[in-house]
């Protein structure tokens, strides 16, 4: 049986298909698939009055309260300079919040010891800006990184890396060394790497921005299917994508706000 990660892809590619055939619905992120019904939940991610600053005292996130349930999707929208990075920084649980606090799976991060951060981690995956990239390693065994650190040999994760390769446009770039590709296809080999240990929450800063129309189409597709599968999901974005959320929150100047007067709430 597939897992979570080869069943989106497949769901994505019948789509993909009965579109083509006219069957089916529209292109890939062409239209908004229908918001799954969820159960009320304990929210999975919960930032409470958070605040981060440099050591000078600048501060780069101002009171912060922002809530995500198991199962959802959330966008954060803001121009650059904005704070996105660092949010998405904050959230991931790189770096604590100097004021606040972040709870992650109903748990406070900041009562956790190193060997349950390090626990916590394994259920995240993180896109960060500039996408981190081993220019010698192959294509695949950069996605397969989270593995290979931790000397684990995960036979389907192997599987699932050269599905979600083949998925985003890099199948046949899997035994190339990975300082041999693009920017975009540097971001798109990260959003695999992220999405290949079937993370619960994903967390994504600007995951489009460097990749073309069609290959943002298909991320766009995949993480749809991969959210209505059950995986949280919180995007940063320098603007919104009404196929992803018709409701993004709004980050301006280091603080969060909600939809502008027009968009759904």
């Amino acid at each position: 049986m597939g897992t979570m990660v080869t069943v989106a892809c497949d769901r994505v590619e019948e789509g993909v298909q009965d579109a083509a055939a006219g069957t089916g619905p529209p292109a890939p992120g062409d239209e908004p698939l229908p918001e799954p019904e969820l159960p009320q939940q304990t929210p999975l991610l919960c930032l409470e009055q958070a605040e981060v600053r440099t050591a000078s005292g600048r501060a780069l996130l101002s009171s912060i309260d922002l809530t995500v349930p198991e199962g959802g999707l959330q966008t954060v929208v803001g121009p650059r300079g904005a704070g996105k990075s660092v949010l998405c920084r904050l959230l991931a649980g790189a770096a604590p919040p100097t004021a606040g606090r972040l709870l992650l799976f109903d748990r406070d991060t900041a009562r956790l010891g190193p060997g349950e951060r390090a626990a916590l981690r394994r259920q995240l995956g993180v896109v960060a800006q500039p996408p981190h990239v081993l220019a010698h390693l192959s294509v695949l065994d950069n996605v397969l990184l989270p593995f290979i650190v931790r000397n684990e040999h995960d036979d389907q994760a192997r599987r699932d890396g050269v599905e979600l390769l083949r998925w985003i446009g890099l199948g046949d770039s899997i035994g190339l060394p990975a300082g041999c590709l693009s920017s975009g296809e540097r971001q798109s080999l990260a959003i695999a790497r992220a999405l290949v240990t079937r993370p619960a929450l994903v967390i994504a800063d600007e995951p489009f921005a460097p990749l073309d129309a069609a290959a943002a189409r298909r991320i766009v597709r995949l993480l749809q299917e991969l959210n209505r599968l059950g995986t949280t999901l919180v995007i940063a974005l320098r603007d919104p994508r009404p196929e992803l959320d018709l409701a993004p929150l709004r980050l301006s100047g280091g603080r969060l706000s909600g939809p502008r007067e027009g968009e759904a709430l």
